[in-house]
């Protein structure tokens, strides 16, 4: 007797037809199901046993914005109420790093006690990365793809640590992820000029301000009506998002990145550091600093940072360096775009990955993050799939990064498995996209 295969409505959540998929298929999709099924559990119960520290820096900013105090500048006083405290300790700089925008969708939960955030957003990140999934699977061409992909998300994202930190830490990437999804599934994987898209991406440079140079690759390719929605986008959420907050916060909110660039930097305790709170004990019921620790940064900040005490490399101002380094792979966007402009989905492909490599050239960037990974792995399937020396190669390397980044860690540091994981894939999917002129 045949093993009991996914309900119908999952095949149909992810493109799927049962009745046209091989039997190995079938088995592919049944483990991508059980390991779902065992992620679930297992990260339910984290969340009841950890405290998600990342999010308490955002529901408390949520909370002080809506009192009506700069949110990236607060510091809690005894006799202030405990729903404004964040009692995790960051000594060189403030804790709440997310753009205004993406502040305003903690602002609902904010009246929540924490225990019931926590669990709010727990159920958020899970609904956002299923949708996610489906989406992306609905933009691959091939039955085959979906499968290899659906799989492979399974096995190589969700049973692994990027997801697991992510739902532990109460982080937000995976909104990002979403966002752009949506982008990638309405505009026919670049192919259309699409409204719905341009809303998508204008909440994804909001989210994620360095990818607003994904504007400069839709005016190259004269998608219309796709920046015009990104832009109306940006102005509408930007206006409210200002009328909101203090006038001071969006240059607090640079602020704190140039704190972060020093911090990494200059870890050392120093004279200028920020203050303890002065609170000791549970806040809100909850016992922080208690969270999951196999986590590092894979930023280049911070590697070079690295390397300069391994190797004593010369000192770099870099912030600087970085800012350059950003700025340089939003110019190389604009050339490789313009280059690749009459083949629509591989300048689409190329523009969304030159823009999350920029990702790598803010202060940090943890482990996590890799979640969003997961778009540009389903935007250059095809290609990956693909019998030719160049895609087996970008195959190889692609999973060697995702599998080192796990196992890599019983054998090398926490840190090199992370870079190991984070630059392979993004290096391996950019290189295959940059030489191979044909669509995807």
């Amino acid at each position: 007797m045949d093993s009991p295969s996914p309900p119908f409505f999952l095949w149909r959540l992810f493109a799927l037809d049962p009745d046209h998929v091989s039997p190995v298929e079938r088995m592919l999709m049944r483990v991508a199901l059980g390991v779902a099924c065992f992620v679930a559990l297992r990260t339910y119960d984290d969340n009841r046993v950890f405290s998600g520290d990342d999010l308490r820096n955002r529901v408390v900013g949520a909370r002080v914005m809506l009192a009506g105090y700069d949110p990236y500048t607060f510091e809690w006083e005894p006799g202030m109420p405990e729903q404004w405290l964040d009692p995790v300790y960051e000594p060189k700089a403030h804790r709440l790093t997310i753009s205004p925008p993406t502040l305003l969708l903690y602002a609902p939960i904010a009246p929540l006690p924490y225990k019931a955030q926590r669990f709010v957003s727990f159920l958020a990140e899970w609904l956002a990365m299923i949708a996610s999934l489906a989406l992306l699977a609905h933009s691959l061409p091939a039955p085959r793809h979906r499968v290899i992909f659906l799989a492979g998300a399974a096995v190589l994202f969700l049973a692994t640590d990027i997801w697991r930190m992510h739902l532990e830490r109460g982080q937000m990437y995976v909104f990002p992820l979403l966002v752009l999804s949506i982008a990638i599934a309405a505009s026919n994987r670049g192919q259309d000029d699409s409204l719905l898209a341009g809303v998508a991406l204008g909440a994804l440079g909001l989210m994620r301000p360095n990818l607003l140079i994904i504007a400069g690759g839709l005016l190259i390719l004269k998608r219309w009506k796709t920046l015009g929605a990104m832009l109306a986008t940006i102005a509408i959420v930007g206006t409210i998002t200002y009328s909101m907050l203090p006038t001071t916060a969006w240059q607090s909110y640079l602020d704190v990145g140039e704190q972060y660039y020093r911090a990494v930097d200059d870890p050392e305790p120093g004279p200028n550091d920020r203050r303890l709170p002065e609170h000791v004990g549970p806040v809100e019921g909850v016992q922080f600093h208690h969270s999951l620790v196999n986590v590092s940064c894979s930023s280049f900040a911070h590697l070079y940072y690295v390397l300069r005490m391994r190797f004593d490399l010369p000192r770099l101002e870099i912030a600087l360096v970085s800012k350059a380094i950003l700025a340089g792979f939003a110019a190389l966007m604009m050339i490789m775009v313009w280059l690749r402009r009459g083949e629509a989905t591989s300048a689409f492909a190329l523009m969304v990955l030159l823009a999350l490599d920029t990702e790598f050239f803010l202060p940090h960037r943890w482990g996590y993050a890799d979640v969003m990974q997961l778009a540009p792995v389903a935007l250059m399937l095809p290609l990956l799939a693909r019998n030719e020396s160049e895609s087996l190669l970008a195959s190889a390397c692609v999973l060697i990064g995702l599998i080192g980044g796990t196992l890599g860690q019983h054998y090398v540091d926490v840190h090199t498995a992370t870079v190991l994981r984070s630059w392979l894939v993004m290096a391996s999917l950019t290189a295959l996209a940059w030489r191979t002129d044909t669509n995807v």
